[in-house]
């Protein structure tokens, strides 16, 4: 997607970026929509164990994403999946917490630790604010030719979702910290890591 001219023209023709449709963005979408919904439902049916700021995540990139079948932000699709690149490191945290002691030594979840925290860093933090920035610059380009609503709450929840990952990135390495400084095994800090993703 990123090689379409609707993304690599976006400079020239803010209009493409924003409004362009095509059949494989749309399948993307449809299977990114997929997985969204999934994500919604588990955290409604687990509230107890994921909480408000998973929710919250879950509904807003469904909703995010489901504009893109208007079709809007379309061409944005692979940016804004980019933020999605931590959650491996996420899931491999989670299965090294429930597989049986010794499955995964502390030296391998130390690590994946580390991978987490800094490609959470670059891809939710650095990258989401810059990604969220851009769009609006070609989202303001375009505002007449659309519903005010649906750019509004695009960039709301964009905004609000780059705030949360700032408060769990903070939360993230307050537990690597304690851990530095001796306080935890990285058994341990992975399941606090886990509280809070």
């Amino acid at each position: 997607m990123w090689n379409h001219e609707s993304w690599q023209n976006r400079i020239e023709d803010p209009y493409l970026s924003i409004y362009h449709y095509t059949p494989y963005g749309g399948f993307v979408a449809a299977v990114t929509i997929g997985y969204f919904i999934w994500d919604m439902v588990v955290c409604l049916q687990y509230y107890r164990m994921f909480g408000l700021g998973f929710l919250f995540h879950a509904f807003a990139a469904l909703y995010v994403f489901g504009t893109c079948l208007i079709p809007y932000c379309m061409p944005w699709i692979p940016a804004f999946l980019l933020f999605e690149l931590s959650t491996p490191f996420v899931n491999i945290n989670w299965f090294a917490l429930r597989l049986p002691a010794g499955s995964i030594s502390d030296t391998a979840t130390l690590i994946n630790g580390l991978f987490l925290l800094a490609t959470f860093f670059l891809v939710r933090i650095v990258w989401g604010f810059y990604a969220v920035a851009v769009v609006a610059i070609d989202i303001y380009k375009t505002l007449n030719q659309t519903n005010i609503l649906i750019p509004t709450f695009i960039l709301s929840l964009n905004g609000l979702l780059d705030i949360l990952n700032v408060f769990w990135f903070y939360k993230m390495v307050m537990i690597a910290k304690k851990k530095a400084s001796g306080g935890k095994k990285p058994k341990q800090m992975a399941k606090e890591v886990e509280k809070i993703e």
